[in-house]
């Protein structure tokens, strides 16, 4: 294209506006390519933190469907009839926390 507008006699000072507006263009795609990259990892992280959630409310949920009597739930769990407290490990707990016992 370049050599095109050579062959039709552009002057130096047109030549030299035709490469600026050429470069522009390259940095204005450059300049987008970047915008888009920015916007994939904030999607990214978006749909990490998101993940990240859901898996939280599955392990709470997996947590609670884990015990077989409500007196076995971890105390905090509202409206489960309260037993006689008492203190119990808990799997993959590293200290004893008090739990309604039966």
């Amino acid at each position: 294209m370049l050599k095109a507008r050579i062959r039709e006699g552009l002057s130096e000072q047109e030549l030299e506006l035709e490469i600026q507006e050429i470069a522009a263009l390259g940095r204005r795609e450059l300049l987008l390519a970047r915008t888009e990259i920015e916007m994939a990892k904030i999607d990214v992280a978006v749909e990490e933190q998101q993940r990240t959630k859901e898996e939280a409310e599955l392990n709470k949920r997996s947590q609670i469907d884990r015990y077989k009597r409500p007196c076995d739930l971890p105390t905090g769990f509202k409206g489960f009839p309260q037993c006689k407290l008492g203190t119990r490990k808990l799997e993959g707990a590293s200290t004893a926390i008090i739990v309604p016992g039966c």
